[in-house]
């Protein structure tokens, strides 16, 4: 059912009251915006009957909702059923926003902020295909009034990696919730501005990180990751992807934008799922008809992983592994894997190539459109006030996380000048 907007009684009282603090604004936001939609019906949700048995014998019935796509609890926050978001950017990850946020409940996208007028077009038709009402498409000139509505509480910032940290920065410092691809910021000082912004002004602010917001590895994936000596990976490209013929320099800012990329995207993936920071990196000149770039990181566990990355792939996140190892071909259950229920959380993992296990070789492609949902959900319960999902989100372990990875983008930096391995300095 489409997604309708009007303005209503709450909105003409909230624009004649005296407000004067952010907790009153975003309180009588609400209230505003709770009376504008206090009509919209929301389908019931299907729930089946579970019986489990505990490690120390006991049986538990109870009834779960079946969610074939995610899909947010409202009942987590009574008092906070709809949330506004503005979108800037429209860029395939903005794209996928605005997909999830009309498949769930728990927001209404109210902007969209974009330049290029194809992206405009782009916009526009998708905002009628999916019948979106009071929906407003705008350029930047008017970033401003999108930070000055008082619906809008959540901000998922896409687009050009160069006005990533301005926008995510002027969203935090206007008091809204944001959501930020990746790569967010190319030094240590824009991305602790950005966090020290969010803690200062008690809001949140979430880059898209592999499994960090978002669930995107099963437990099956990172034993595999674990077990494995050594790990290959690059973007799995689009039939429609054009080649950059573009030579990268040194002094090119798209060099130093390209390693940091890699190493939050296909880097913090592998440490993500082995708890494990890379030792070293040594970045080698390559070329291959879609690369420019072999990253190579050694773990402290011998593990090698080398990761081929090319210009125009920074909007790509689905990535081909390809693991090797003598432990991996006692992983019994990979083959398990190969059957999983589209609905389950291994989904974002295929495995489309399992050789056979005496070459002890495993491929797979990782997928994450299901973990970005995820992780619009968590901004959902976080800025809404609910709990049980905002839980799973620990803002200064992931501030620590980007930190990181702009270290090992600043050592493999470090390697492709000097064309030696660097060790990675953390502190």
């Amino acid at each position: 059912m489409p997604k309708k907007q009007s303005t209503g009684q709450g909105s003409k009282e909230l624009a004649t009251g005296e407000l004067t603090s952010p907790s009153t604004i975003s309180a009588a936001a609400d209230d505003a915006m709770n009376a504008m939609l206090r009509n919209l019906k929301l389908p019931e949700q299907e729930k089946v009957e579970v019986t489990y048995t505990t490690r120390s014998g006991e049986v538990f019935t109870t009834l779960k909702p079946l969610r074939p796509q995610a899909a947010f609890v409202l009942s987590e926050a009574p008092d906070h059923p709809v949330l506004g978001v503005a979108v800037v950017g429209y860029s395939r990850f903005s794209k996928v926003s605005v997909m999830n946020i009309y498949n769930n409940h728990g927001c209404l996208v109210r902007w969209i902020v974009e330049d290029d007028p194809e992206l405009v077009a782009s916009a526009k038709a998708d905002i009628a295909k999916l019948s979106l009402e009071d929906v407003k498409v705008v350029g930047t000139d008017r970033y401003s009034d999108v930070l000055n509505d008082r619906f809008v509480r959540v901000v998922i910032i896409g687009g050009p990696h160069t006005e990533r940290h301005s926008k995510a920065h002027d969203a935090l410092q206007a008091c809204k919730n944001v959501l930020c691809d990746r790569p967010i910021a190319m030094s240590l000082e824009a991305i602790k501005d950005l966090f020290s912004l969010a803690r200062q002004n008690n809001v949140i602010f979430m880059p898209m990180l592999p499994g960090r917001p978002g669930k995107a590895f099963s437990a099956v994936v990172m034993s595999l990751f674990a077990s494995a000596t050594s790990i290959a990976c690059q973007r799995r490209l689009p039939d429609t992807f054009c080649t950059s013929q573009r030579q990268l320099e040194l002094d090119d800012p798209a060099t130093m934008m390209l390693l940091t990329d890699v190493a939050m995207q296909d880097i913090f993936a592998v440490n993500f799922s082995i708890c494990m920071r890379p030792l070293s990196v040594e970045v080698k000149r390559i070329s291959t008809s879609a690369h420019c770039f072999e990253v190579c990181v050694t773990y402290p566990n011998k593990c090698n992983f080398a990761i081929q990355c090319g210009l125009g792939q920074d909007d790509l996140d689905s990535q081909l592994f390809k693991l090797s190892g003598d432990s991996l071909a006692d992983m019994r259950r990979v083959d398990h894997m190969s059957h999983v229920n589209i609905n389950a959380h291994s989904a974002n993992t295929s495995f489309n190539e399992v050789q056979d296990s005496a070459d002890k070789v495993l491929r797979f492609t990782q997928e994450y459109d299901s973990a970005r949902a995820d992780a619009l959900e968590q901004m959902y319960s976080m800025a809404s006030g609910a709990k049980a999902l905002a839980s799973r989100v620990r803002p200064a372990q992931m501030e620590n996380n980007v930190l990181d990875c702009v270290r090992i983008a600043n050592a493999a930096f470090k390697s492709l000048q000097e064309s030696t391995p660097v060790t990675i300095t953390y502190y």
